[in-house]
């Protein structure tokens, strides 16, 4: 059997759904760790398989996700590797987003990787990020939502990776 450990950073709530839905749909024994709320990490050698998710703000994933990458990279090569972002944005800009947010070596090596599209839960932004979150949405016409086909989809991949040989996600 099979054992995931699903790694995130969730500021706002929206990556957090995310991982808790990928938990619910990924087979075998699944772990998850936000790294927004804790101060240990499990340890990563005890996991075949593990998910590493975060959001991208102003461009960027965040602080703690792309500190864990670098920190873990040389472990997480070694693993089935998984790798997912949550932005407002679809299409080409989503996918520049995806491919900047993680280590070239993990993009590489990861069996899927995608993004879910996002949410925007406004009692949750700062009065500084509510502003440019809006003025963002309205000047780029954006349609926030997630895509629980695409977490799906995801998840499926995740668990029978030995029957998928091209596990890539790619988009136009």
């Amino acid at each position: 059997m099979d054992n995931t450990l699903i790694v995130y950073s969730s500021n706002h709530g929206t990556v957090d759904k995310c991982a808790r839905e990928l938990f619910r749909l990924t087979e075998g024994k699944v772990d998850i760790c936000n790294l927004s709320e804790r101060e240990m990490l499990p340890d990563l050698t005890k996991y075949n398989s593990v998910i590493v998710g975060g959001a991208i703000h102003e461009g960027k994933i965040e602080e703690e996700i792309a500190a864990f990458c670098t920190e873990h990279l040389d472990l997480l090569v070694t693993k089935r590797l998984g790798l997912f972002i949550s932005c407002i944005h679809r299409g080409e800009e989503a996918q520049k987003h995806l491919d900047e947010a993680f280590p070239e070596t993990l993009r590489q090596r990861a069996v899927v990787r995608d993004y879910f599209g996002g949410e925007v839960n406004e009692l949750k932004l700062n009065l500084w990020d509510r502003i440019v979150t809006t003025q963002m949405m309205e000047k780029e016409e954006l349609e926030v939502e997630l895509s629980k086909q695409k977490i799906r989809r995801f998840a499926e991949l995740m668990s029978d990776v030995k029957n998928a040989p091209d596990r890539s996600i790619h988009h136009e």
